[in-house]
């Protein structure tokens, strides 16, 4: 399938993705945002619902918070945070990477759930990536969750889409 991208801009909140894959809905029905440049997100859902109990195959989340005291940040600390709160969920974590985003470093986490809605066991796979963004102060968290047989066909624009995030764009 040919994949065309279209790109949101939130000016306010000093936010760009360069890069959505038109598989996620670019119409501002299925985009909630709420929050301020200080604290806030943004929720994209896929155009495909292959289950109307599931919902949307997929979603993506793009949470940030100002920090207080940047100087008492650690990466490693809060991205275990996040995979220990995810666990509470039931959350399996099953690979963690260390990369490079804008000069910022990030961790990516892949994991997996599996739940139980109106009598139905869903498998989930689960991307999150961690990052801080020196310029402005703001802890970032992309949660992408998408249905597990349908994941391999969502995977490439997940990443692709973390990868395009602008965090101090003007």
């Amino acid at each position: 399938m040919l994949q065309n991208n279209w790109k949101y801009l939130n000016i306010e909140n000093q936010i760009v993705i360069n890069k959505i894959s038109n598989i996620y809905s670019s119409d501002k029905k299925f985009i909630k945002k709420e929050g301020n440049i200080d604290e806030g997100r943004v929720v994209f859902k896929s155009v495909q619902v292959s289950d109307e109990v599931w919902g949307a195959d997929s979603d993506i989340t793009i949470e940030w918070k100002k920090l207080e005291d940047p100087s008492h940040y650690h990466l490693g600390r809060i991205v275990n945070e996040s995979i220990q709160n995810y666990a509470l969920i039931n959350v399996v974590t099953n690979k963690k990477d260390r990369l490079w985003h804008l000069s910022h470093e990030m961790i990516i986490w892949y994991g997996s759930k599996q739940q139980m809605s109106r009598r139905r066991y869903f498998v989930s796979k689960v991307i999150h990536a961690t990052f801080f963004c020196e310029l402005t102060q703001r802890l970032f968290h992309i949660h992408a969750n998408c249905l597990a047989n349908a994941y391999d066909y969502y995977k490439g624009a997940i990443i692709e889409f973390i990868n395009s995030i602008q965090c101090h764009a003007n």
